[in-house]
């Protein structure tokens, strides 16, 4: 099977979605700064910044990114950005109800990016801990 669909897909969705920056490295006492508080996230190089400090701890980096997309504007393309960034953490967590639940809120935003971030955790969880075959037919 020909993974190249699959990652032409991926290569459109993080074009599509809002552009990561590469984050500098973390300074120390970082990832203890960021699970200080829920904060909003208002940048993707603040969110890179959080996804780089909390990147040895995905329980962590799934709450604070959780929080923070409940601070973000429903529906902008950060808040979806912070949403797949949290789903992929659970995917990597084994958490697939989880990963279910954020598609389906992710889905019911109704703006035009949210149906194919919904199908790129969709595809994530298959491509992980499913079928290629089906991740691929999810994102074609």
């Amino acid at each position: 099977m020909n993974p190249l669909p699959l990652c032409a897909a991926w290569l459109l969705a993080a074009a599509v979605l809002v552009a990561v920056p590469d984050a500098a490295a973390a300074a120390p006492g970082a990832a203890s700064a960021a699970l200080a508080a829920p904060r909003a996230v208002h940048s993707a190089a603040e969110l890179a910044a959080l996804e780089q400090a909390l990147r040895a701890q995905p329980q962590e980096a799934a709450a604070a990114l959780h929080a923070a997309a409940t601070l973000a504007a429903p529906g902008s393309p950060l808040q979806l950005e912070l949403l797949l960034a949290e789903a992929l953490f659970r995917t990597s967590l084994h958490e697939e109800a989880t990963v279910q639940q954020l598609a389906q809120r992710t889905e019911v935003l109704a703006k035009p990016l949210a149906k194919a971030v919904a199908l790129t955790m969709h595809a994530e969880w298959q491509l992980r801990h499913g079928s290629l075959g089906r991740a691929e037919r999810l994102l074609s």
